[in-house]
């Protein structure tokens, strides 16, 4: 018989062998392939443009960026190149995040890929502004993802998301879509609280902006950036926390 206390210690132990669920270097190489097959032919025949996942600098093995310990994923695009050239940069301290999955990582994947083709509002320099990247990363990207690849989720989904998805879907394989994408929203979670350590899953923003910030390095406050990832699985529009209704 297992008394109280030690349940409590095993149910510790669980959700500790959770939180220290993170992605191998060997997950996020299969990861850049998957989505390679899923985009480069698309992106070089609509824009031209060669896509590349964590070139390393000149002289430098493949695993140069997954040293890094900064949790961060960036893009470059150089446009004056023929074909144009979009390397998608995924540090290692990102990979390595408690919660961080493939699934959870696609969402970096087509956050990063949002700001070339999720379209306007556009930031001062031509790409797509982070709410809209946010918004466009947990939509059809993640979705043909998931519609492409099974991935094993670490947790079983809540009660709560298991009635918010089948709110919003009817049909079975979208209520299932649903549900996996909310399950990837922890390793983006996980991120977020970095930033806003009291940040919870359903958070909403209060924000409400009169005009759309378009600098470069803004960033919408997190539970902002969350309820654009919530809105965008549910099909739902943009929210008013980055884009004034």
């Amino acid at each position: 018989m297992i008394h109280f206390n030690e349940m409590k210690y095993l149910l510790s132990i669980l959700l500790l062998s959770y939180q220290a669920f993170s992605l191998e270097f060997n997950e996020l190489e299969h990861l850049f392939s998957s989505f390679h097959k899923l985009h480069s032919e698309n992106l070089l025949m609509q824009f031209n443009t060669e896509l590349r996942f964590n070139p390393p600098p000149q002289g430098f093995d493949e695993s140069y960026w997954w040293e890094i310990d900064h949790a961060s994923a960036r893009f470059v695009l150089i446009d004056n190149a023929n074909p144009q050239q979009l390397s998608i940069f995924v540090f290692g301290g990102l990979a390595r995040l408690s919660g961080m999955t493939k699934d959870s990582m696609a969402i970096s994947l087509c956050h990063e890929l949002g700001h070339l083709l999720a379209g306007p509002p556009l930031k001062f320099s031509g790409s797509s502004v982070e709410g809209m990247a946010d918004y466009f990363s947990t939509g059809d990207c993640l979705r043909n993802y998931f519609l492409s690849y099974e991935n094993s989720p670490p947790r079983k989904s809540l009660p709560r998301e298991v009635l918010v998805c089948e709110k919003y879907y009817e049909n079975t394989l979208d209520v299932n879509l649903c549900l996996r994408s909310f399950v990837a929203l922890d390793g983006q979670l996980s991120l977020l609280r970095l930033v806003a350590p009291e940040l919870e899953f359903w958070d909403k923003s209060t924000e409400r902006p009169d005009t759309i910030r378009q600098d470069d390095y803004f960033y919408p406050e997190p539970s902002c950036r969350l309820e654009s990832m919530r809105n965008g699985i549910l099909g739902l529009p943009a929210p008013s926390c980055w884009l004034p209704k």
